[in-house]
């Protein structure tokens, strides 16, 4: 894992610290979210108060959709199968 290496190699130095930033597709964030609970890593938020554009200018041609995404965040996503009594197969 990145953060494995990254503690071997900064060790001699003091050590180093990641701190993340949910900025990107809410699939990216919730992975983010998921490492910084599993490994403890600091979460720091920025965000725009507001945005000025004229209009004339924005390209307003449609935004493409976009894909679906599952994202599993807890227990065991492909366990194994199980009867109908609870025994597992």
């Amino acid at each position: 894992m990145i953060d494995d290496a990254r503690k071997r190699v900064f060790k001699e130095m003091g050590g180093s610290q990641i701190i993340l930033s949910p900025v990107g597709s809410k699939a990216l964030a919730l992975g983010m979210l998921m490492a910084a609970l599993e490994r403890d890593f600091a979460v720091v938020l920025v965000e725009s108060l507001a945005y000025s554009a004229a209009p004339a200018v924005l390209n307003v041609q449609r935004a493409p959709r976009g894909d679906l995404v599952h994202i599993w965040l807890h227990g065991e996503a492909y366990g194994l199968p199980t009867h109908s009594d609870g025994t597992e197969s």
